[in-house]
């Protein structure tokens, strides 16, 4: 403001210059400065509390058993895919001799059936 980078109004100059002069001056971020400081304490002595490394503990195990759900998740999956793929392979042996039984019929009697 005082190399005329700023322009303010002369009302709006003189509320700027006594807010900046309140904030260096009279010790208004002091109130601040020690509630940051409480935090910060209160932050260590929860970041080292029996209860916070329990739940870290917990926390460890919880990810150890997802990784092992997500790997049985993945098997069964692949057991899934290949008894569908057996499935459709013996439902199509079936349909083939299915057939197969009908033609049979068809070529000895002469006469169309069907299988149900």
């Amino acid at each position: 403001m005082s190399d005329g980078e700023l322009k303010f109004e002369r009302e709006r100059k003189r509320k700027a210059e006594q807010d900046i002069d309140s904030i260096l001056n009279m010790g208004s971020l002091d109130a601040l400065h020690q509630k940051c400081r409480e935090a910060t304490v209160r932050k260590k002595q929860l970041s080292t509390s029996a209860e916070t490394a329990k739940i870290k503990g917990d926390l460890l195990k919880l990810q150890e058993e997802l990784k092992k759900l997500k790997r049985k998740k993945k098997r069964v999956k692949l057991e899934e895919n290949a008894i569908q793929r057996n499935l459709n392979g013996t439902m199509k042996k079936i349909h083939d001799q299915k057939k197969t039984i009908e033609q049979n019929i068809f070529d000895f009697v002469g006469r169309k059936t069907q299988i149900i």
